[in-house]
């Protein structure tokens, strides 16, 4: 079960039995591959292998389990499609909340089943890589919104590639792997996909992320979509690359909790990379700093298609392409409600960092194991006894620059994706569109240095409802996702090849 694996017949063998009329229970037995399938797009296997533990239970165990328990099959529909803690761990389940009724049917028969998994199978395969391309495709903008001295929200241009990391189809498809594979991590089962799952709008659907097994995180889990465009990464902009981000993510207390040289090590026993990273880097061996550019690249992939998203299309000439209610939301972002004023350019967001008085997290408060992640990030970050003994609030860019101005100060993130991205803030606190511009429609919360940029603004429920309209169509009107690609197997090698 190294392997993820799809049926190359389970969609015939359905057409076929449901056509000549079959007794219901062959029609059940046929409909347990599906659900095999199903699982397998789902991005069920990133945290479940059928016969080993991963971030969660092992199926067949989840199997024998509810053996006899005739309310089953409602539990683990409820479970899977709602997400949350549950009695395998500390790590609760991610939410599914786009697969439909029959695809949840067919995913928790096979699971019950307790059968293996089909042997007629093929690899996961993703979308086609789409390097960028440059220059940009010339947009003659026809209802573009201006406002004087702020930049206007635009097409989104190809994502820089730094000089030193260019990018290649072979290293998209490397990084890719990587980014799927949990052996880079301290457990060897934390993958990327574990906090930004592609079902999950490439974050992890909660508030406060999960973070690494027996831990739990302090922020919310960003969306890697259009992460390619911001020049630092981060809410706290501590990092200043998507090479350097992926390094800090995997050996993190918090996050991956790998040691680069363990996990160095594990790449060199899996034959596939060692001929990969030849191939794409010209190495003998893979090397940690490889690891970080090839999944960079890959990450650079993951950004909007102007042709999918409404507001582009209207931009660009399109006047269908927005409803009254997004035209009137789209007037009412740039004018009245003022929020181009931080989330202006082509990644509808400025970059730039501020207090805006986002109520604490009160899981954060009071979950041990929050508590302890909360005092622990705050202790190495150089805090004074006073402040990580009490852990009472984020300080945000305050522990990057350690200047009294600084503390609260959180980068403003971009509304492209956002209608797939939520919960919403630093910490998750916002689970709705609704509640975000309720917080800004009464001038934020309370912070002793609160940006002066924020006021009551006295909108109307018709004028929320508008700009709610608007704010989603920034996003594709489908999300972007994909299948976890099978991961390599390890392999013994020769004593002298591994020096």
């Amino acid at each position: 079960m190294e392997h993820i694996r799809h049926m190359k017949i389970g969609i015939g063998l359905w057409v076929v039995i449901m056509g000549f009329g079959v007794s219901a229970s062959a029609v059940e037995e046929a409909t347990i591959p599906l659900g095999y399938q199903h699982i397998g797009n789902s991005d069920c296997f990133g945290c479940h292998r059928y016969d080993s533990r991963l971030v969660g239970p092992a199926f067949k165990d989840v199997a024998e389990r509810y053996r006899e328990d005739p309310a089953a099959p409602q539990k683990l529909v409820k479970k899977i499609r709602e997400g949350g803690a549950g009695n395998w761990g500390p790590i609760p389940m991610a939410p599914h909340p786009t697969l439909t009724d029959e695809q949840l049917r067919q995913i928790v028969q096979w699971i019950l089943s307790g059968q293996q998994p089909p042997t007629e199978a093929v690899p996961a395969q993703g979308p086609a890589i789409a390097l960028p391309t440059a220059p940009a495709e010339a947009v003659e903008y026809k209802h573009l919104i201006r406002v004087e001295g702020l930049a206007p929200i635009t097409h989104l241009p190809p994502p820089p590639v730094p000089a030193d990391n260019p990018m290649t189809e072979p290293k998209v498809a490397l990084g890719r792997l990587l980014f799927f594979d949990g052996r880079l991590s301290g457990d060897g089962r934390s993958s990327c996909f574990v906090c930004h799952n592609p079902q999950l709008g490439w974050g992890d659907g909660g508030g406060i992320s999960r973070g690494y097994p027996g831990s739990l995180h302090w922020r919310n889990s960003q969306t890697l979509l259009n992460s390619a465009h911001y020049n630092k990464l981060f809410w706290d902009s501590s990092s200043m690359s998507l090479e350097t981000q992926a390094k800090s993510a995997a050996t993190g207390g918090v996050g991956g909790n790998g040691d680069e040289s363990m996990l160095e090590m594990r790449l060199r026993f899996i034959p596939e990379y060692v001929e990969a990273f030849r191939a794409v880097f010209g190495t003998d061996q893979p090397r940690m700093k490889q690891t970080w550019m090839a999944i960079a690249a890959f990450e650079r992939t993951l950004v909007s298609d102007p042709k999918q998203v409404p507001y582009d299309r209207y931009i660009a000439g399109d006047q269908a392409a927005l409803s009254d209610s997004a035209q009137r939301g789209m007037k009412l972002f740039h004018g009245k409600a003022g929020c181009v004023a931080c989330h202006n350019g082509p990644l509808a967001s400025d970059q730039k960092l501020y207090v805006l008085g986002v109520p604490e997290n009160p899981q954060v408060q009071s979950d041990p194991l929050a508590q302890i992640t909360h005092r622990y990030e705050q202790y190495i970050k150089g805090m004074a006894h006073d402040v990580y003994a009490a852990a009472d609030r984020d300080h945000g860019l305050y522990y990057v620059t350690k200047h009294p101005r600084d503390k609260g100060k959180f980068r403003t993130p971009s509304l492209r994706e956002l209608r797939y991205t939520g919960p919403y803030m630093h910490n998750g606190m916002f689970t709705t569109l609704e509640q975000v511009i309720d917080f800004y429609d009464a001038g934020g919360g309370e912070a002793a240095n609160k940006s002066p940029l924020l006021r009551p603004l006295g909108l109307s429920a018709q004028d929320k409802q508008d700009l709610i309209v608007f704010l989603e169509a920034l996003s594709m009107e489908q999300p972007l996702t994909m299948p976890i690609p099978p991961t390599p197997p390890y392999q013994p090698l020769e004593q002298e090849s591994t020096r």
